[in-house]
């Protein structure tokens, strides 16, 4: 037995070594604090950033890993007791073709020339912030979610300025400590930086691994030992006036509705915030979906309130759509997206020596007509083990849509480890949970497991299993397919060229199949993609082939009056796709499939145009288009979207998106007039004007609302 010990230490031993040794060979850098701060004006001057941490040693990871850059990029760090303070100097041979065509804050930079500063303050390697700008100034930050996932709805107060040189351009941010959390015990901080250089789709950053930057790939930044929050205290008040009219039902009204977001750090590493009568009445609207399947889907949530430290609250490691035991869309929305009154609701949210804790306590309005308001409960908590791995439980309390209790509990382990295989961050994962429902006794449970290779060279893959009951039901969270066992696994080889034309060829296969609990197949899928090319201008290119088997155990509408019979099905189907390159000023996308469908034909058509003359203006096309012939009837669907948006400048935007579908027969517009004079201040003016078609085919208004939301963050 003895022997049996000493020979598993012997093998964990190089492991071990390989840790420490990757560890040790972390870039770092040592960070000088200020007494005499930069003005953040765009204009990197000499004398202001003569004393601090110089940053210039970075390398390419796209087209070419750890390549020499092409251009000379320069980083200036240095901090005081209120903020962190980064500036770059970024030089290109062609100034005039530098790409920095977005300027409405927090819109996507995608295509823009862009500089990215990677924050990990607690240096777990594990979470962290991300903090983006381009030449216009233009601030657009996210979270990061399972360590690689980006959350990019996530907002926060930071300030930055940036200008196009002779020479290239620069650009200088401020982070103030009171927008993050972080230790004030711990010094050494995981950071990097990166810089995209569009018009040469040429990425480069300090540190990087397989072609990634995220929290576990960053090097140290040293010496952060006067960081201060403050008294930590954020109070946000903002008041709504909305005015209502209704052309089809009398619902005429105008009301001003007052709320109030109260933020306080009890600790620089433990955060509550506190919500009334929220509103969300500037919040983007959602796209329209087209479901011809027979399991719902899912919306990505936009509010403010729940997006505040949302990666704290994710469960099973990329974890999505069914099985899913907290979906925060779940809270302040009815069965048919009605919104539903928030009175109040309350979070704590920290990280205190390797726990990651999050608390979500929210009073709603009932799902059901006349009941109690509701009470509605989501607590987290997982613990750093290893060196990038997390263990981790979640419980639930509630049921925002019916008077039953409803409490589920779970369970997950997230393993990550780059030293295993080469150039890989292998990541395997394992999840249980077990709902409690009124009325409900026994088959409740849920459970999966996975493994992921996210290799960028060679071959690369994943394999997932998922396992849920017939009687799972967390009632706040998101389950379209109960009483299966699915098995998915997909496998590419990724190759590159460093010729003229093609930069990536990625061909791959993809299989699930789906059996109820009784081991028999209800669906299957392979797909293969021999065609996957993406080119150095930036167009993706793919052609593929896919084969399904669908057992349908209960007949179902894939449109009104179109229906589909119980039945064992299999259907063969062709896709095509291309997407021009985002760089472009006029880019075009379009996607094809056509073939068998159930017990009839489907031909599918989505476009897109995308057209940004300049800075200024920007108008965005799509169009959806279904064609089905099915045994019982023919049917076509619809979906069309316009989006036109003007930036005035940096502070004033005004953004517009209309939308229409034939199977609702309704079409609306959202308008949002913008002010943001600074971060942190905002006045929204927002018009909604919806239309539905009639028996003679003409639209008809059916309401029209105009709502004036001002907010303002008293920061102390």
């Amino acid at each position: 037995m003895q022997h049996r010990y000493l020979s598993t230490l012997i093998c964990l031993l190089p492991l071990v070594a390989n840790a420490l040794a990757a560890d040790d060979l972390r870039k770092s850098v040592d960070v000088v604090y200020t007494s005499n701060p930069p003005k953040i004006d765009g204009i990197v001057d000499d004398s202001e950033w003569a004393a601090t941490a110089i940053i210039d040693d970075l390398h390419q990871f796209e087209p070419e890993d750890h390549a020499a850059p092409s251009e000379q990029s320069k980083f200036f760090v240095t901090y005081d007791e209120n903020f962190l303070y980064v500036a770059a100097v970024l030089s290109d041979a062609n100034p005039n073709a530098i790409i920095a065509r977005q300027l409405i804050q927090g819109q996507t930079l995608r295509f823009d020339d862009t500089i990215s500063i990677v924050l990990d303050p607690f240096d777990t390697r594990r979470s962290g912030y991300n903090f983006q700008v381009n030449a216009n100034g233009i601030r657009r930050e996210s979270i990061f979610e399972n360590t690689t996932e980006q959350n990019r709805n996530w907002e926060t107060i930071w300030f930055t300025e940036g200008r196009i040189t002779d020479q290239g351009w620069e650009t200088e941010v401020a982070i103030p400590f009171k927008s993050i959390s972080f230790d004030p015990a711990k010094t050494d901080w995981g950071f990097s930086v990166t810089r995209t250089i569009s018009h040469k789709r040429e990425e480069v950053a300090w540190t990087s691994f397989a072609r990634d930057v995220n929290p576990s790939t960053t090097g140290i930044l040293r010496g952060i030992d006067r960081a201060n929050k403050g008294i930590g205290l954020d109070i946000v008040p903002s008041v709504t006036f909305t005015g209502r009219d209704g052309d089809i039902a009398a619902n005429d009204d105008f009301e001003a509705e007052p709320s109030l977001d109260v933020f306080y750090k009890f600790t620089a590493s433990l955060s509550g915030l506190l919500t009334f009568n929220t509103d969300f009445a500037a919040t983007e609207v959602d796209d329209r979906q087209i479901n011809l399947s027979r399991f719902s889907v899912t919306l990505p949530e936009k509010r403010d309130f729940f997006l505040q430290d949302a990666d704290i609250f994710a469960f099973g490691s990329g974890l999505e759509g069914n099985g899913v035991p907290f979906f925060s869309r779940r809270i302040g929305l009815g069965r048919r997206g009605t919104p539903l009154d928030i009175i109040a609701g309350a979070k704590i949210t920290g990280r205190i020596a390797g726990f990651n804790i999050g608390v979500l306590d929210v009073l709603q309005e009932s799902g059901v007509v006349g009941a109690d308001d509701v009470n509605l409960l989501v607590g987290r908590v997982s613990y750093d083990v290893l060196e990038e791995s997390t263990i981790g439980m979640i419980v639930t309390d509630g049921d925002p849509l019916s008077e039953l209790s409803n409490s589920l509990v779970g369970v997950d382990f997230l393993y990550r480890n780059k030293q295993l295989i080469e150039d890989t961050d292998l990541t395997v994962k394992s999840w249980y949970q077990r709902s409690d429902t009124e009325g409900i006794a026994g088959e409740d449970a849920a459970w999966g497991f996975g493994i992921n290779i996210p290799r960028q060279d060679g071959f690369a893959g994943w394999l997932d299993h998922l396992h849920i009951d017939e009687n799972f039901n967390p009632a706040l969270g998101f389950v379209n397919r109960p009483g299966i066992d699915q098995t998915s696994a997909e496998l590419k080889y990724v190759q590159r060229f460093f010729g003229k034309w093609i930069r990536r060829y990625v061909p791959g296969v993809d299989y699930t199949v789906v059996r109820d609990t009784t081991g028999n197949i209800q669906t299957e899928d392979f797909e293969f993609k021999p065609l996957n090319l993406e080119t150095n201008l930036g167009d993706h290119i793919s052609f593929g082939f896919s084969r399904e088997r669908d057992v349908v155990n209960e007949a179902f509408d894939v449109v009104d009056g179109i229906e589909v019979a119980a039945g064992d099905y299999s259907f063969n189907r062709i896709d095509a796709d291309y997407e021009g390159a985002a760089e472009r000023r006029l880019s075009f996308r379009a996607e094809v499939s056509w073939g068998d469908y159930y017990d009839g034909k489907l031909t599918s058509v989505e476009t897109g145009l995308d057209w940004r003359p300049n800075r200024h203006i920007y108008i965005g096309l799509g169009y959806e288009l279904n064609e089905g012939d099915m045994l019982n009837g023919k049917f076509t669907t619809k979906l069309i979207t316009a989006r036109a948006n003007i930036a005035f400048n940096s502070k004033w935007s005004w953004i517009n998106f209309i939308q229409y579908d034939n199977v609702s027969e309704k079409a609306g517009l959202n308008s949002r007039l913008r002010w943001n004079p600074k971060a942190g201040q905002d006045l929204y003016l927002v018009f909604n004007q919806g239309f539905e078609r009639d028996l003679q085919n003409r639209f008809r208004s059916t309401v029209s609302e105009l709502s004036l939301k001002v907010g303002y963050t008293f920061r102390f």
